[in-house]
């Protein structure tokens, strides 16, 4: 692959928490940052990708009083998704 081509990787979530439904995409090998207001789903979206990329399972995802099951889809494996938010921070500083 030409260096100047970037990697697009694109990224489906359903009825993950507050979110119903985004479609978006991150770009391989490059960093990815995601900010807007509390509570707009910043915490989700890392968290679902974590988690399908760690084949774990999406079950704490459900929305409140929902019976819609969480899904995500991720257009090719990610291997390993590190996160940065609080909980990494407090394990590594």
């Amino acid at each position: 692959m030409d260096q100047n081509q970037r990697k697009k990787i694109s990224i489906s979530i359903k009825d993950c928490n507050n979110i119903t439904s985004a479609d978006f995409d991150l770009y391989k090998n490059e960093l990815n940052l995601r900010y807007a207001l509390n509570g707009t789903g910043k915490s989700t979206l890392s968290k679902s990708i974590h988690s399908f990329s760690n084949r774990l399972d999406l079950g704490f995802l459900k929305p409140f009083g929902s019976e819609s099951t969480p899904v995500v889809e991720i257009s090719e494996d990610l291997g390993e998704v590190l996160i940065f938010n609080e909980e990494f921070v407090n394990n590594t500083v």
